[in-house]
């Protein structure tokens, strides 16, 4: 019983790198290969992260951000999106300032004035699709 406590905290210890392909590159113990499931972001997720710590520097203000992103999306993913944050605004419609952009936030939005209020904004972009 000690051996395999000492085994499995050493292969959760051991630092293990993978390629692309999922094949394990650092450590001897394993010679298997390794497949990480990584979760695809929810269109919602991804235009949260838009607003990343340099948007402020790449463009004039929010609004000018969010139409270039908009545009940019095909038909099928900006209804997509549109149905995501109309669900995320009935979710949060009871929601005070501060948790609304926290709840902004967590989705990934790295920067996001504070002087905005996130719901109107949001508003604003549904409007603006």
């Amino acid at each position: 019983m000690a051996k395999a406590l000492i085994i499995l905290v050493l292969v959760l210890v051991s630092p293990v790198t993978l390629n692309a392909t999922g094949e394990n590159r650092g450590s001897s113990m394993c010679n298997e290969n390794v497949n990480v499931l990584r979760a695809e972001a929810t269109e919602l997720q991804k235009f949260a992260r838009w607003f990343h710590q340099d948007h402020s520097l790449i463009f004039d203000d929010f609004r000018s951000g969010a139409e270039i992103y908009l545009e940019s999306l095909r038909a099928d993913r900006r209804m997509l999106l549109r149905s995501q944050l109309e669900n995320f605004l009935v979710q949060h419609e009871r929601a005070t300032t501060a948790a609304m952009r926290k709840a902004w936030l967590a989705l990934g939005a790295e920067a996001w004035d504070r002087e905005l209020d996130v719901k109107s904004m949001l508003t604003l972009f549904l409007d603006i699709m």
